[in-house]
């Protein structure tokens, strides 16, 4: 049976999560797990997120989770999304992803300021990928919030995906560990 392929993500939908929140989700029943599991056909990933947060679809290939809503933690969003932009290669297409995230972000937001921009290696069950990364802080809504943004490639090169944690600046820090260990448990299909 061939692997299915991570599909495209169409384009305009990638504006609205490049500042914060897509529409409200609608929340679901807790399970009482601590955590639940993202593992769809076709996405190319798998991911676990807190048990008491929410996903969301937000967009084709667009994958959305937070706290639920009324809850501190609604607004501490990490987002996946599969982009397949016209390039040569692998390195070429994270770079055109990378900067088309960085463009859409200073459009959609005032006050960009990007810092703690670098390489970042992938490395889990024999899959080794080669991506970028960088820290933001802007404004946007009349609120202040900080993102974390994460490009890598599909091991076949033709898809990037586009990891991103967003948040108030002023929860940040408290959400960041959730992001974190999201991140950890975030599997990118061979």
């Amino acid at each position: 049976k061939p692997k299915a392929k991570a599909p495209l993500h169409s384009g305009a939908e990638a504006k609205a999560l490049a500042v914060g929140r897509p529409q409200p989700a609608v929340a679901a029943a807790p399970t009482g797990r601590t955590t639940n599991r993202f593992d769809e056909p076709g996405f190319g990933y798998v991911i676990e997120y807190p048990a008491d947060w929410q996903m969301e679809k937000a967009a084709a290939y667009t994958t959305v989770f937070s706290g639920r809503r009324g809850t501190p933690a609604y607004d501490a969003i990490v987002s996946v999304q599969n982009v397949q932009p016209a390039a040569a290669d692998t390195a070429d297409a994270v770079r055109l992803a990378y900067d088309d995230l960085k463009a859409q972000l200073a459009d959609a937001a005032e006050g960009l300021a990007i810092d703690a921009e670098k390489d970042v290696s992938y490395a889990k069950r024999g899959v080794r990928l080669a991506g970028r990364q960088f820290v933001a802080t802007y404004n946007h809504g009349g609120r202040q919030f900080r993102k974390w943004a994460l490009v890598l490639p599909r091991p076949s090169g033709d898809i990037t995906h586009v990891w991103s944690y967003t948040a108030p600046a002023s929860r940040f820090d408290a959400y960041r560990p959730v992001a974190e260990t999201m991140l950890r448990s975030w599997i990118i299909a061979n």
